[in-house]
């Protein structure tokens, strides 16, 4: 029989399969989000993205923004901003 629940608090179950899929679920979206990132073009700094983004919106009249990205700690273009 499991142990009560202490006062106050929720009845106690096992969560061990709980966790094992969370974990499962994280390591996928880490993955994915490694996988997006290797195709996407990659900056050094800011400076070097911003100036990019300038270059493409001149020749091309496309509006790009710089990101910081937290998979690579490189800098990224956006089609729009993260804000908006």
């Amino acid at each position: 029989m499991p142990p009560a629940a202490p006062a106050g608090g929720l009845p106690w179950r096992p969560v061990s399969r709980d966790i094992e899929q969370w974990f499962a679920e994280q390591q996928g979206r880490e993955q994915r989000r490694a996988d997006a990132c290797r195709l996407k073009q990659w900056f050094a700094t800011e400076a070097e993205a911003r100036a990019h983004a300038l270059m493409q919106r001149t020749q091309y009249g496309e509006q790009r923004h710089a990101y910081r990205c937290p998979v690579c700690d490189g800098w990224h273009l956006a089609r729009a901003r993260p804000d908006a």
